[in-house]
């Protein structure tokens, strides 16, 4: 009968062990995203062939079908063409104008029901833990069933491969984790070349459950993992990848908002230093081939952080 008590005991506290380790998250994050262009003539070179072989197959589309609904709104070839162009530069990111180079930053804090997230603006959008849906400032309602931003609209895509590697760890704004790589179908490259792959390149623990992540939100990934870094890229695309990390986790026990604002703020301003820094690195290689003389003096005292 004793035995049989401890055994029901410890069985108990097992679960409640586990109960307790799955907790839903709540606290604040931290995180920021880079997109790192490590190879330029590379990425131009694949970029210009995909925007080639898709100016074909639509061209070849348009005047074969040129009353379908996807053509029929144009007047003519050109026009095709040059929406198609233009929409697949935005889809790559390529020659849009953006500055790729500039870091983005997060900051989210978790309630049990809301989630504010603080982008570029002081006061920060307002989410629906539940919905994803924005809320008014408020009054908390939702403003609108449509108004949810795409990078909060979960999806349940299907992964072409997964490799869990739990030798591979790292710690993570002070969260042990290890390596997953998840392999996907790229929507965009299907019907162009099946050796088009995204990959992502993931470091994640097990052991935080939020159905929301600053960097993921594929639930057939959340349901299991918590990303704390991610690191992706097509293999149609090379030369370029996305890099996404949290910095600061902070359980709601241990939050204090005040000094995680202060900290917040010090993060980006220590990284669009470094991106400021960049910028006139590089314009001053530019310059140096006008008058390499001085230009390559101003180089030297930017890149070893000089004043003068």
């Amino acid at each position: 009968m004793k035995n049989s008590i401890y055994i029901l005991f410890l069985l108990g506290v097992a679960f409640s062990f586990s109960q307790e380790e799955k907790k839903q998250f709540n606290g604040e994050i931290h995180a920021i995203f880079k997109t790192v262009l490590h190879n330029e003539d590379a990425f131009q070179k694949d970029a210009e062939n995909y925007l080639r072989i898709s100016d074909s197959i639509v061209a070849n589309d348009f005047l074969s079908n040129p009353d379908s609904s996807r053509n029929s709104q144009y007047a003519n070839l050109e026009d095709r063409l040059s929406s198609n162009r233009i929409a697949n530069m935005i889809a790559l990111d390529y020659n849009t104008g953006n500055d790729w180079r500039r870091p983005k930053f997060n900051r989210w804090i978790l309630s049990d029901t809301m989630i504010k997230v603080y982008e570029f603006h002081e006061k920060p959008f307002l989410l629906d833990r539940e919905t994803g849906q924005y809320l008014n400032r408020y009054t908390y309602k939702p403003l609108s069933a449509e108004r949810v931003l795409s990078e909060y609209r979960f999806h349940n895509s299907s992964y072409k491969n997964i490799v869990v590697d739990k030798e591979d760890t790292k710690t993570i704004a002070g969260v042990e984790c290890f390596k997953i790589i998840v392999s996907y179908d790229d929507r965009k490259f299907i019907g162009f070349n099946q050796n088009y792959v995204v990959i992502h390149e993931m470091y994640v623990t097990d052991k935080i459950k939020s159905k929301y992540n600053p960097l993921e939100n594929n639930l057939n990934i959340l349901n299991t993992y918590f990303p704390m870094y991610v690191k992706s890229y097509a293999t149609g695309l090379k030369g370029r990848y996305f890099e996404k990390q949290i910095v600061k986790l902070a359980d709601e026990s241990n939050a204090n908002e005040k000094q995680l604002a202060t900290l917040f703020k010090k993060t980006k301003d220590s990284l669009l230093s470094e991106y400021k820094l960049l910028i006139e690195s590089q314009k001053a290689k530019e310059r140096a081939t006008y008058s390499p003389k001085e230009e390559k003096k101003n180089l030297y005292h930017l890149q070893n952080n000089w004043t003068y």
